[in-house]
């Protein structure tokens, strides 16, 4: 879970404009960006079809501890050979893209990550079941981005123990993935070697995953058939490792006004940021190596 455009509560606010074009005033930097919004200019392809989606509550806590952690509602799409997890917004504005002609999506899907008060809004983790290779992709400013990896394969510990999840019967398992522990409940009732974010690798399915430090956790809350296709853009995705994306993410946080203009401008959009910014609150990192 890495963070992207940063949409924090309030700082996008849309209004449609004519010739099919979006202005979107952005109070916090004291600028206004042009977004060409016909619909016919996204693409998209469909990996797979979904077989079963899982939604999670998820938590993830600041560094600082001196605010509430973020809270956030995800999906997990579960085909026969692909996964996508990503935030349940995100699957909403996706939709609204797929299935509206014309421009008539832009007020609702613009409004709708308006709302969103947590950083990972645009991040989408797109996983090869049986192999556990994954591309990720996500947006930084105006600009998206794209990295694949093989998951490391992790070395569950199971315990003994079951727990009722959703009316599945669950089993209890531990291990490490990039330096965080985490104690996790799995059930073969779904059997698929997948969970939410990059956590698989079990004879199941995860309902629930929490970092023994406690500060991150992803809890199932619903267990539905599944009714659509596994979406994903087609953007014109920068390429990039893990680990540069990583970078990138730190940059914006502790130097946002600097890193905002530098990076909108390469899409042709002049940001000029204000005096005095502030870095925004990091989060604690998932991956620590």
């Amino acid at each position: 879970m890495t963070a992207s455009i940063l949409l924090m509560g309030g700082i996008f606010c849309p209004d449609i404009c004519a010739q099919g074009a979006i202005m979107r005033a952005n109070d916090d930097f004291g600028s206004k960006e042009t977004i060409f919004a016909d619909n016919s200019a996204y693409e998209y392809t469909f990996p797979d079809n979904e077989r079963m989606r899982i939604i999670y509550d998820c938590t993830l806590a600041f560094k600082d501890k001196k605010r509430n952690p973020i809270k956030a509602e995800y999906i997990l799409q579960i085909g026969s050979s692909t996964s996508k997890f990503y935030s349940f917004i995100q699957h909403q504005c996706d939709s609204m893209l797929v299935n509206s002609t014309g421009n008539a999506y832009l007020t609702p899907r613009y409004r709708l990550y308006d709302g969103a008060n947590y950083l990972f809004v645009q991040d989408c983790f797109y996983t090869d079941i049986p192999s556990g290779n994954m591309t990720f992709t996500g947006r930084i400013v105006t600009e998206d981005y794209e990295y694949t990896e093989t998951l490391p394969l992790i070395e569950w510990k199971v315990l003994e123990g079951t727990s009722q999840i959703c009316g599945y019967t669950c089993h209890k398992a531990t291990g490490t993935f990039r330096g965080r522990e985490y104690e996790v409940w799995y059930t073969e009732q779904i059997p698929s070697s997948t969970g939410p974010w990059k956590l698989r690798g079990l004879p199941g399915a995860i309902l629930e995953a929490r970092a023994s430090s406690g500060e991150c956790s992803f809890v199932a809350k619903k267990v539905l058939p599944g009714i659509d296709r596994i979406f994903k853009a087609s953007y014109p995705y920068i390429k990039v490792t893990r680990k540069q994306y990583t970078k990138m993410q730190q940059q914006m946080l502790e130097l946002r006004a600097a890193f905002t203009s530098q990076h909108t401008s390469r899409s042709g959009v002049r940001i000029i940021p204000t005096e005095k910014q502030k870095p925004y609150p990091a989060v604690v990192e998932l991956e620590k190596d």
